[in-house]
């Protein structure tokens, strides 16, 4: 009996789990309805991939919430980067000229929490990146996510600033 509780827990954390992946170009790979590329205050960024549960496993139980900022101008950061995002959506990262924002909530027990970007704005040398942090909105499925997203910020030279609420 608890092979079997077992097997439909899995199941439906499989199912219920999704991901929407983009293309640097603004090319939704899964779902050609959903436009993710915008322009506000004249900064225009592009939601490249978002998702419920990362494809490996040991960062999905890791439940560290985190904000990280990568540059293309310094290696480090764009093998940080490509291997990040390789354990996030389980392929190869996309090249980049700019910034690549990556914001993890840790891990949670239900369904229904998620990322997403309010707005993108030039404040002075600074680029700033406001995210909101979603709860579950009414009765929410019991199940483990790590929700997370990455945003593609085109190269303006300026510092990346990324605040949430």
């Amino acid at each position: 009996m608890k092979y079997l509780v077992t097997i439909f827990l899995l199941g439906l954390l499989v199912s219920g789990c999704s991901s929407n992946t983009m293309n640097v170009n603004g090319k939704d790979t899964k779902n050609s309805s959903t436009t993710v590329y915008k322009e506000n205050s004249m900064v225009k960024y592009e939601v490249v991939a978002k998702g419920d549960v990362p494809r490996d496993q040991v960062l999905y139980l890791d439940g560290k919430e985190q904000i990280l900022v990568f540059h293309s101008d310094d290696a480090n950061d764009v093998k940080r980067f490509n291997e990040l995002f390789q354990k996030l959506e389980g392929k190869d990262a996309p090249q980049f000229d700019g910034n690549m924002v990556v914001a993890m909530r840790g891990t949670k027990n239900t369904t229904g929490f998620g990322i997403d970007v309010v707005s993108v704005e030039i404040d002075g040398r600074y680029t700033d990146v406001k995210l909101k942090f979603n709860k579950p909105n009414g009765i929410a499925g019991t199940a483990m996510t790590n929700p997370y997203i990455v945003i593609y910020i085109p190269n303006d030279h300026r510092e990346v600033r990324v605040s949430t609420y």
